[in-house]
């Protein structure tokens, strides 16, 4: 049985996470570096993307800041356990997912999620994504996220 394909144990696997993710936060010692190249955007409201994958579940760090946060999350049943975790903190879902070219005639919502984070972005928003996408390679930016921040 996996938690995506139950809803009762999806919700109570949310729950637990969440309890983790505070209890990581709280009994963390933090050091942030190079913080006084991002504090001058967050003091002047201009939009920033965060967070390669790895780092995610730390993204409740930065909403205790006042951010505006949204996080670009793929719209399947994975996602919707992941919506649900970062709803919990504040944090409001942008869900699609970039076209696999394996599979052209899908459509996972990722135009219209990406226009959605541009508009955020504008606004001065956060977005928390994972720029090096779904499938990688890890830490690798990829050319959808490039596009996002050029514009």
């Amino acid at each position: 049985m996996r938690l995506r394909e139950t809803p009762r144990l999806g919700r109570l696997a949310v729950r637990l996470a969440a309890a983790w993710v505070r209890w990581v936060e709280r009994t963390t010692r933090w050091q942030e570096e190079g913080g006084e190249h991002l504090q001058p955007l967050r003091d002047g409201g201009a939009g920033m993307i965060l967070i390669w994958h790895g780092r995610m579940l730390m993204l409740p760090a930065e909403t205790r800041a006042g951010a505006r946060v949204r996080a670009l999350i793929s719209a399947n049943r994975d996602g919707d356990l992941i919506a649900d975790l970062v709803a919990r903190f504040g944090v409001t879902a942008l869900r699609g997912s970039a076209r696999d070219a394996r599979k052209p005639d899908k459509d996972k919502g990722g135009a219209d999620a990406a226009r959605g984070a541009y508009a955020h972005l504008r606004a001065g928003g956060v977005l928390a994504a994972t720029p090096d996408g779904p499938r990688g390679p890890c830490r690798r930016l990829q050319p959808g996220m490039a596009a996002l921040a050029a514009l």
